[in-house]
């Protein structure tokens, strides 16, 4: 627990008015978040029910609030940076911020939970308020039939609030602040949050409580030391029941359990930790049990301000501190809460703490006060011989693989040694490791099957030498088996799980997939029976990548990225230039590469061997780049059109055609004479290229279009893939679907397989048969249109078979559009020949369109000279 200032107590007549209240919020939250939208208000009371705050969520995302759906047992959901807490005070005497978060307040986020607990523990209990005293310090209200009772917020346990009383040890440590009026106030709502310095420790894990507060928050630095050079720290994870919760904890680090042992942590009670026992706990286990040389020391309760201070310069040297808080008393003791101090902001109206909580996987600022004195720092410098690193590289976290596929496992190991073995858990304590396999040091992955009894296992490597166990690492997770489902015509051959990143944009060449995946780029060579991925580095974030010859182009937020993918299994860094601001999309044609944004004009860069050279800026073409079919390219921009760009001078693209949409373009396929261009939640148009106009749109939700062999395939956001025939129509029957639940489809590839990747769904690798699918029998109304061979001018084209009688429009149409012929005639029901095209046209391809009544078919011709 933690009390960093109380807020009760406060004076009725410095009230702040709800909308000053809520103005100094919504400045506070346009500070960090642009897209912040106020969607919940909660009041906060004090111990005496009197008004002292109000908490704002507010959410980032565009999907709907609901305040049923955040919590999740296993993931302690919070709402990670899908939404955003400021809590403000309500007296003009407190500091104006008393909390900002990116998570959901534990109000929201424990409110299922609490009320459950509530019942079981009182009968008939309903929730009547929310107490705020600080940061963890918060309790709900419950009315029950044996009066008011309260339960701690994070803990959901019940607290007698008439036995928690402040403790001041002297006038210099009071933790009220002055009863004038706090300058920050009129600040706040004049300019905002001024911030006048800030910095943070990136890559922080967050654990959350077990054993204790003071090894979590310790397991969050050794966690952080492990992954930034010091890798004997974190051998394996493991899951254990909490007897002090009551509850199981998941995904626990050996190093947390390696703490909590060392800091003589009270695990079966309280979870309370001498503060005397945290320096020398660090140091016997990164010393003592993986030997380093690690420096930690106590700085004591010397004052708020000076340990702000030593807070500042160890971010500032890029180390996570170990922040312990405390100031308030329950029955006869003094309760504190250890914390991770991974930033701090310096602010015109007040000093804050970066803080990772141990409650959640967030991160909290917590306001300083200048004076009091109520907090301890533990610093700890990393130090020693780094020694041999060993790092799973697949399989990774909390997996869901399909029981009837082939998966790797592999790892990438740094340095020599004798003999890796591979082992896996039989048990969530993390104690019974048995072999797997055995591995010679030189391979990088063992194949296996997945099979039932693989449900529940996690998987460690271990590296030995002659001086026995140097390295070892583990899943974060365990392995979940799952079914494919809804795979109507299609067969799932090859699976890569998503791990901690989801997948991304994509491009395919030659057997390998490259992959946008987080901060990486994905290398996944597509086997035959297995997909093998092979992890490269990559600008973050990539907002687009193309391949074009041996070169693989990705498109970052500040530069272009050249990389040679002459030899695929090790993809090289070749160049890189630097763009005046994020372009959204790229494609390329050998040796030119365009850049499109619907912000700023089409770049064009040529690749000049092994560089990238900066060609034109194509004035008044602010387009999202498609796709390259035929020399032609196809771009959408802010408008609803699509624009295509003839690329006979491909160093200056001309605009050749614009086609109106019904919504700006997404994305482009083409097929003979059809475009398909996706339009984001309408659907996607069918564009006739006959006559340039749209005749139909299918309401799907498309991000990716392809064509081939006469079919369509359409990616939806929702996971979704639809399988069109292209049988010369605009009626395009379904002819398949596949579903991957939660999955946003972010790129689609077809060879002689279908790749998707699928955002946390991972990256998959299917087959579809679609010939037992029954063909769909011509209704008594349709024409059969047989087209022949055309041996010279005015020779008879094809015939046509009419089931109906009545008038027949026969149209001649040039690649570009124009109607080169037409010919209208009554005929009865039969087979007839079609008259021949005009003597005087030119070489080429043309495409034919045979209308009657509300039926037409269209075939294609070439005519020789």
């Amino acid at each position: 627990m933690v009390v960093l200032f109380l807020v009760s107590g406060l004076v009725a007549s410095g009230l702040v008015p709800p909308s000053e209240c809520e103005e100094v919020a919504y400045k506070v939250a346009g500070t960090y978040w642009e897209t912040a939208k106020l969607v919940s208000v909660l009041r906060f009371d004090d111990c005496a029910g009197v008004q002292n705050a109000y908490a704002y969520v507010y959410t980032l995302s565009e999907k709907e609030f609901d305040p049923a759906r955040y919590y999740d047992e296993h993931d302690e959901f919070w709402g990670l940076d899908r939404y955003a807490t400021v809590i403000v005070a309500t007296n003009y005497s407190n500091q104006p911020i008393l909390e900002i978060s990116n998570t959901l307040p534990a109000f929201i986020a424990n409110r299922s939970r609490a009320l459950e607990c509530a019942r079981a523990l009182w009968g008939n209990a309903e929730l009547s308020g929310y107490i705020y005293l600080a940061p963890l310090d918060e309790f709900f209200k419950f009315t029950t039939e044996q009066g008011v009772r309260y339960l701690h917020a994070f803990e959901l346990k019940e607290y007698d609030l008439k036995k928690l009383t402040p403790v001041f040890l002297s006038e210099e440590s009071s933790v009220f602040v002055s009863t004038n009026e706090h300058q920050g106030w009129q600040s706040i709502l004049k300019a905002g949050l001024e911030i006048i310095q800030s910095n943070k420790v990136e890559g922080v894990p967050a654990a959350i409580w077990s054993y204790g507060c003071t090894p979590t928050a310790a397991s969050m630095i050794m966690d952080y030391w492990d992954r930034n050079g010091y890798p004997k720290l974190v051998d394996y994870y493991f899951d254990r029941w909490d007897i002090t919760e009551g509850r199981t904890d998941y995904d626990l680090t050996n190093v947390h359990q390696e703490l909590a042992v060392a800091m003589h942590t009270d695990s079966l009670g309280t979870g309370s930790t001498s503060t005397n026992r945290i320096a020398s706990g660090f140091r016997t286990v990164a010393n003592s049990i993986n030997g380093y040389s690690f420096s930690s020391s106590l700085t004591g309760t010397t004052s708020n301000s000076y340990n702000f201070g030593v807070i500042v310069s160890e971010i500032d040297a890029g180390r996570p501190a170990h922040w312990s808080v405390g100031n308030y008393q329950h029955e006869d003791r003094v309760i504190d809460h250890s914390t991770c101090a991974i930033g701090y902001l310096k602010t015109t109206t007040d000093d804050f703490v970066i803080v990772r909580n141990t409650w959640d996987r967030g991160e909290h600022l917590w306001p300083i006060q200048s004076g009091a004195s109520y907090c301890n720092l533990c610093t700890i410098i990393p130090g020693g011989a780094q020694g041999f690193d060993l790092r799973l590289t697949n399989l990774t976290g909390t997996n869901e693989i399909y029981s009837d596929l082939a998966y790797p496992l592999s790892w990438s190991p740094k340095g020599e040694i004798a003999g890796i073995n591979v082992l896996r858990s039989t048990n969530d304590k993390g104690t019974g490791w048995e072999l797997f396999e055995t591995a010679d040091s030189s391979n990088n992955y063992i194949l296996f099957e997945s099979a039932a009894e693989l449900e529940g296992s996690r998987f460690k490597i271990e590296a030995h030498s002659t001086d026995g166990l140097v390295a070892a690492d583990g899943t974060p997770g365990k392995i979940s088996l799952r079914t494919f489902l809804d795979q109507d015509h299609f067969d799932l051959v090859g699976h890569v799980p998503a791990s901690i990143f989801p997948f991304g944009k994509m491009a395919v060449k030659d057997n390998y997939a490259y992959v946008v995946q987080g901060p990486r780029l994905c290398s996944i060579e597509l086997a035959k029976d297995y997909l093998l991925p092979i992890e490269t580095f990559a600008p973050f974030p990539a907002f687009d990548l193309t391949t074009s010859g041996d070169w693989l182009y990705v498109l970052g937020e500040e530069a272009l990225y050249l990389y040679d993918v002459s030899s695929p299994a090790a993809v090289s860094f070749s160049d890189s230039l630097l763009i005046p601001m994020p372009y959204q999309s790229i494609v390329a044609v050998e040796p030119y590469v365009y850049l499109g944004s619907v912000d700023a004009d089409m770049v064009v860069l040529k690749r000049v061997g092994s560089q990238l050279v900066e060609q034109a800026t194509i004035s008044g073409a602010k387009v999202n780049v498609f796709r390259i079919i035929d020399g032609k390219l196809y771009a959408g921009s802010s408008a609803p059109e699509l624009r295509i760009y003839d690329l006979n001078d491909p160093s200056s693209p001309q605009l050749d055609a614009t086609i109106p949409l019904l919504d700006p373009a997404a994305g482009v396929a083409r097929q003979d004479s059809f475009l398909f261009v996706a339009e984001g939640v309408r659907g996607f148009e069918i564009i006739d290229l006959f006559t340039w106009n749209s005749d139909r749109i299918i309401p799907e939700t498309i991000n990716e279009l392809e064509t081939s062999n006469g079919r369509l395939f359409a990616a939806g956001k929702y996971g979704r893939l639809l399988v069109y025939d292209i049988d010369g129509t605009l009626d395009l029957p379904l002819a398949a679907k596949l579903s991957i639940p939660e999955a946003i489809i972010e790129g689609m590839a077809l060879t002689d397989r279908i790749y998707l990747s699928a955002g946390p769904q991972g990256f998959y690798s299917f087959t579809c048969d679609l010939t037992g699918i029954e063909e769909e029998k011509p209704e008594p109304n349709r024409i059969q249109l047989n087209i022949k061979s055309l041996q010279r001018t005015g020779s008879i084209l094809g015939n046509i078979e009419l089931l109906r009688p009545g008038k027949v429009e026969l149209s001649c149409f040039s690649v570009t559009g124009r109607k080169v012929m037409k010919f209208v005639r009554e005929y009865e029901s039969g087979i007839f020949d079609l008259p021949g095209l005009p003597d005087n046209l030119p070489s080429g391809v043309y495409f034919l369109e045979v209308k009657q009544n509300n039926q037409s078919l269209k075939a294609k011709v070439i005519v020789l000279r």
